[in-house]
């Protein structure tokens, strides 16, 4: 992992948060809205921002010191946010190049979520949709809707240094660009590996694991129930290859 770039993201939350936090009071009362809305240009909203039945936007001068709640509308952060970003119902969820979470973003909706900018904290996708990272994230779960109905997909193409899980069919794919500390599916996805895992790969039930020609794992590959572990010509596994259920490891 870029050890050197995660100090430096870290240190600057420290300087960037640590800073306004005396600037509003611990009961500041919510601003709330409905319908779109977007925050001023180079403005600051001194407590939580809650925006019912519409998008919300937080351009790339503006900033919240506090959490980014909506109901039923897209979420659109190409500035700051110094809290969490809630979403649920309808919409999706974009984190823009330029735009940063100091908490975590959690959808419990049928929309997407996409990160191209920063999240320090958690990415969680409770329903539908897919996490798809092309920025950097602090760890990413997909968890499964209850009735079984659907089942989202992770996408890795930036940085995650922690966990990547997923709970559901979904499967998750890490383009050669990824690099994630771990990799664990509980469901019937598949894991493609294709860029760098720090740590370990865990397959639970009948998904297959593959790891491709560029494909790094420093840790161990594990498949525990129906599906495959396919190693390509050129993967680098550095730990053990386990299959410990009905599914076979196969090298091409």
């Amino acid at each position: 992992m870029r050890a050197a770039r995660f100090f430096a993201i870290a240190a600057a939350a420290v300087m960037i948060v640590a800073a306004p936090v005396s600037a509003y009071a611990a009961d500041s009362q919510p601003t709330i809205r409905t319908g779109d809305y977007r925050v001023p240009t180079h403005g600051v909203i001194q407590g939580d921002l809650i925006v019912r039945d519409g998008t919300a936007i937080v351009p790339s001068s503006a900033r919240i010191n506090g959490d980014l709640i909506v109901q039923n509308g897209s979420v659109r952060v190409f500035g700051t946010v110094s809290g969490d970003v809630r979403k649920y119902g309808t919409g999706g969820v974009l984190i823009g190049t330029d735009g940063t979470v100091f908490g975590s973003v959690a959808d419990a909706g049928d929309g997407n979520v996409s990160i191209s900018g920063r999240v320090m904290g958690h990415v969680a996708e409770k329903l539908a949709g897919d996490v798809i990272v092309r920025g950097y994230a602090g760890s990413v779960t997909e968890s499964h809707d209850r009735s079984g109905a659907f089942s989202g997909r992770i996408r890795i193409y930036g940085e995650v240094p922690g966990a990547v899980k997923d709970f559901d069919a979904g499967g998750v794919i890490l383009e050669r660009s990824a690099e994630v500390g771990s990799v664990v599916e509980y469901g019937a996805g598949s894991i493609l590996v294709r860029g760098l895992v720090e740590g370990n790969v865990r397959e639970t039930s009948d998904g297959d694991v593959l790891v491709y020609e560029y494909g790094a794992v420093l840790g161990n590959v594990v498949e525990s129930e129906a599906g495959n572990v396919v190693i390509y010509d050129g993967a680098q596994i550095d730990g053990k290859s386990v299959e410990k259920g009905w599914g076979s490891i196969i090298m091409r």
